[in-house]
């Protein structure tokens, strides 16, 4: 009899392990189509936004080509934590679909023994977030600044001909009537500026450019010339000058189509910390930098959590098979997104602590994760309250 029983628990084992490879192969090529597809829309939004640098601003295919690579691990980012709930939720819709849930079920499995491939697909996308944030994003998004810095300065560089009415940028005209090829000045220069509601005309003798990456600046200096400022309300302003600064501000310019870099996504996870305690220390605001780095911190567990929460949602899911799964899934991931960045919003502006605005959906997340799981398995939380009692009960 012992022999008989061992060989059949080998043989359970054996099953179960062919199992688990099997579902959890499946789940692979469903994350790898998930993730591919997402990725692509959301690389399709950024070129949208990325095309009018190259249509008003004349950047290089290639240029932009770097930078969508460079956004590309931040990109990737945003959409693990959806890859991990859709994954198992079509994956266990389909098995609860064909009836192979219910089959396991009469033979004397239970949910939790069907747990290994979505800790493991969890898991897998928990560490990938969790490289990304730690050793990827940080370094990626400050290069992708360089990129699109290095792009729409060389591109103003390049759009300056002689005797030509030019606009590198909208509500900028430039007129140059000569470049010295040796050391690049420009002679005799003239700059209508309409960006602001106070209209400046400037000309000038002569006039050299540089390029302050530090603060996304193109600085032209301007040499003998007059100034022209016409007021809203009619007045104007002359000027003469010997020298005279004109500021380009290129980071105002790139967050008007989205692409303005915010430093702090650059830093890493210390580095925020330290930016936070030396903001909170002078007094200033530093709520940024800390919701920031709790949003890092809670990528991975939510990663985790959204993986439990799909599994036992497609279990659940016994009609309508992988599509009806994936409209689960998405509107679990509505009710997620909407938690959490009401949470982020009300943490950036004071109204609560950073800790609770992120960490709140998290534990809102687990709690369903832990319901689901139960409802799944057929002991909801009153069953499982009716037999804790009942045992107390016989101990007694």
């Amino acid at each position: 009899m012992s022999g008989a029983s061992e060989e059949r628990r080998e043989g359970e084992s054996v099953m179960m392990r062919v199992m688990t490879k099997a579902i959890f192969k499946e789940m692979c090529l469903v994350a790898s189509i998930a993730l591919l597809g997402l990725i692509v829309l959301v690389l399709l939004q950024q070129t949208m936004r990325l095309a009018d640098l190259i249509t008003k601003q004349g950047i290089a295919v290639t240029a932009v080509a770097r930078i969508l690579l460079l956004a590309l691990p931040a990109l990737v980012a945003i959409t693990l934590p959806v890859c991990a709930l859709v994954t198992p939720v079509i994956t266990y819709s389909r098995l609860a679909t064909d009836s192979e849930l219910v089959a396991l079920k009469a033979t004397g499995y239970s949910f939790y023994q069907l747990l290994a491939p979505i800790v493991g697909m969890a898991l897998l996308i928990a560490g990938g977030a969790l490289v990304l944030i730690i050793a990827v994003i940080p370094h990626t998004n400050f290069l992708a600044r360089t990129q699109i810095f290095e792009a729409v300065s060389t591109s103003l560089q390049l759009h300056i001909r002689e005797r030509v009415f030019q606009s590198p940028l909208p509500g900028l005209i430039l007129y140059v009537d000569q470049v010295d090829a040796k050391d690049g000045t420009l002679r005799h220069v003239l700059i209508a500026d309409s960006r602001t509601p106070d209209m400046t005309t400037l000309v000038s003798t002569t006039a050299d450019i540089a390029f302050d990456f530090q603060s996304m600046r193109v600085i032209i200096e301007l040499h003998n010339g007059a100034l022209r400022r016409r007021a809203r309300d009619g007045d104007v302003q002359l000027a003469a000058f010997q020298r005279y600064t004109f500021v380009i501000e290129l980071a105002t310019t790139l967050d008007d189509v989205g692409l303005g870099k915010k430093r702090v996504r650059e830093m890493t996870l210390r580095e925020m910390r330290q930016e936070a305690t030396a903001l909170q220390a002078a007094g200033q605001n530093y709520l940024r930098p800390l919701v920031e780095w709790h949003k890092r911190v809670a990528l991975p567990v939510a990663c985790l959590m959204l993986g439990f929460v799909g599994g036992a949602l497609g279990s659940l899911n016994r009609r309508t098979g992988r599509l009806g799964g994936f409209a689960m899934g998405a509107g679990a991931l509505l009710v997620y997104y909407i938690v959490s960045t009401a949470g982020g919003s009300l943490a950036e502006t004071g109204a609560i602590p950073p800790i609770l605005g992120i960490w709140v959906p998290i534990g809102l997340t687990t709690l369903a994760a832990i319901y689901l799981s139960l409802r799944v398995n057929g002991t909801g939380p009153a069953r499982l309250l009716c037999r804790l009692r009942g045992q107390s009960r016989l101990r007694r």
